[in-house]
């Protein structure tokens, strides 16, 4: 009761009523120590603890994912603030701003797959972790590809492109040689 009562509270008055974003509010000038980074990360760690304490399996994976969305929050803010400062309310993003998201979202699903695989793999949260980085890592693909890459030009569009093709070819080769050497030895025992 009392996780479902503090995740309510998080998403009605964080996310919807007071909305830093939405609403002025200082966060602090330190980019990674501010308020808002605090408190979204604080709630990605509680939420993903908390998973651990259930029994039934929909209500252990619904917190954990959970947990992700609040660790996303806790990137966009952090980036949010490092452009903007202490007030990140208004609509507008510069460009620079919308490279640093895909830049630090790219990192948080590269950071998920390299938990996941770090795992057991038929653990639960091993696969949540891998397939959310995928999920993610798919999403930030699409963004470079259709908003980040469409206010390039020329020689920079192409090595926009050239750079995020070699890293997702390294990404899928070292995903596949790892769940590749892990069902070998599955197989052997």
């Amino acid at each position: 009761a009392a996780t479902g009562i503090a995740a309510f509270r998080f998403i009605w008055f964080d996310l919807l009523v007071l909305n830093p974003v939405f609403v002025p509010q200082a966060l602090g000038s330190a980019p990674i120590a501010n308020l808002g980074t605090i408190h979204a990360a604080l709630a990605a760690v509680w939420l993903w603890l908390a998973s651990k304490t259930f029994e039934k399996p929909a209500w252990r994976q619904g917190l954990a994912i959970a947990s992700l969305g609040a660790s996303v929050i806790a990137v966009l803010v952090t980036v949010r603030q490092l452009v903007h400062g202490s007030l990140i309310n208004g609509t507008y993003i510069e460009t620079s701003e919308n490279y640093l998201y895909s830049a630090a979202l790219m990192g948080l699903a590269i950071a998920w797959l390299a938990r996941g695989l770090m795992l057991d793999r038929e653990q639960l949260r091993a696969k949540l972790l891998r397939v959310a980085g995928l999920a993610l890592l798919t999403a930030v693909t699409f963004k470079v590809f259709l908003i980040d890459a469409a206010a390039l030009t020329g020689v920079l569009r192409i090595l926009s492109f050239l750079g995020l093709g070699i890293a997702l070819i390294g990404i899928g080769w070292a995903y596949g040689r790892i769940m590749g050497a892990g069902r070998k030895v599955g197989a052997e025992a």
